[in-house]
């Protein structure tokens, strides 16, 4: 009976990468489960930003000036105390929106707006401040604008 011994260079190579999957980051394997698609990223910023402006209009009655548009320059999926959030930055402000994971046709995850968005433009760096899970209320900010939709 023979009994074969790997090369060493390849048992390194084996006990690397069993500790590489199995000790990488919670976070990041579950970033990679769920999707978020083009056309939900551009869809809740175009409902955030309506309501922005909406609520401007509401606040500033007598105001002749058109209410300022928020155009968002670039948006992130982010993972922030094991749920998941769109970032949306504009110019001058900070969006960040809930996001619920629901189960496609072909079996897939994907991420959706879940209808709650916190905006700041005094917390505009990190993440700015954010919605409680509970859905309802937004992170201790200085001036944080909520924002509540629903399909």
């Amino acid at each position: 009976m023979k009994i074969t011994i790997l090369p060493p260079k390849l048992f390194v190579l084996l006990l690397l990468t069993f500790f590489t999957f199995s000790c990488s980051d919670e976070d990041e394997q579950k970033a990679e489960e769920a999707a978020i698609s083009n056309e939900e990223i551009t869809r809740i910023n175009l409902l955030v930003s309506q309501d922005l402006q909406a609520q401007y209009r509401l606040e500033n009655p007598d105001s002749t000036e058109k209410a300022p548009e928020n155009t968002f320059v670039s948006s992130e999926v982010q993972i922030i105390d094991g749920e998941y959030y769109l970032v949306s930055f504009s110019n001058e402000t900070i969006t960040t929106s809930l996001l619920k994971t629901e189960t496609t046709q072909s079996g897939r995850l994907a991420l959706v707006y879940s209808g709650i968005s916190c905006t700041s433009s005094s917390c505009y760096s990190g993440t700015g401040c954010v919605p409680d899970k509970n859905k309802k209320d937004c992170t201790a900010c200085v001036s944080c604008t909520r924002t509540l939709t629903s399909d």
